[in-house]
């Protein structure tokens, strides 16, 4: 994906998606994936791959390049490569320490979501604590884990409905089973009345 910013620069994302059995053993596959070896072999793996961008503002309409063409045109210490995880956690808090965010549930970039629900968190946390910092009774740490856990019973649900739509989302832009291409065939076929409804 390939995102036109201002002053006549770009940012782009590569996505690779692992097979099934990848995620078996995290530890040792975060570890091969974040190698500077396998860095250099995904960029030779898609260097060819063509991109339509806007070059500059005299270049319209959009100009045809390569992966490639951007890679040497961007800087090696500013490209990262990073493994996007879904995840929804169980446990929210303990003792005095509360999560919030992607530290709670970790949802695909895709949905546009991750930022929107941190913020969603942290009003709802905020109000939690408010509550119990009212001045008729003493703040106790029994005061702030039911705080907490009214935090966490307010957006668990929201939170979880929000990392399954990220994952649909992710599965039809971009999931490589038989059952999700033939998915994404006839979301992108959908009459534009449907889709408006969707």
């Amino acid at each position: 994906m390939v995102i036109t910013l201002v002053n006549n620069k770009i940012a782009y994302i590569v996505s690779e998606q692992l097979k099934d059995d990848a995620s078996k053993d995290i530890a040792t596959l975060r570890k091969e994936l974040l190698s500077p070896e396998s860095k250099e072999k995904m960029i030779k793996d898609v260097s060819h791959f063509p991109v339509k961008t806007f070059i500059s503002e005299n270049d319209r309409p959009e100009k045809l390049c390569t992966l490639g063409d951007l890679f040497e045109a961007t800087e090696p210490e500013t490209t990262a490569r990073v493994l996007l995880e879904e995840k929804m956690f169980e446990t929210w808090h303990y003792g005095r320490t509360v999560l919030l965010g992607d530290a709670v549930h970790k949802m695909h970039l895709s949905s546009g979501q991750g930022c929107v629900n941190a913020m969603e968190d942290a009003v709802v946390l905020t109000n939690c604590l408010y509550e119990i910092a009212d001045g008729k009774e003493p703040v106790t740490p029994e005061r702030i884990a039911e705080a907490f856990k009214d935090y966490r019973e307010q957006r668990y649900s929201h939170a979880m409905y929000q990392v399954q739509d990220a994952n649909l989302r992710s599965k039809v832009s971009g999931g490589h089973k038989w059952s999700e291409k033939l998915l994404r065939w006839v979301i992108l076929r959908l009459p534009k009345w449907i889709m408006l409804k969707m």
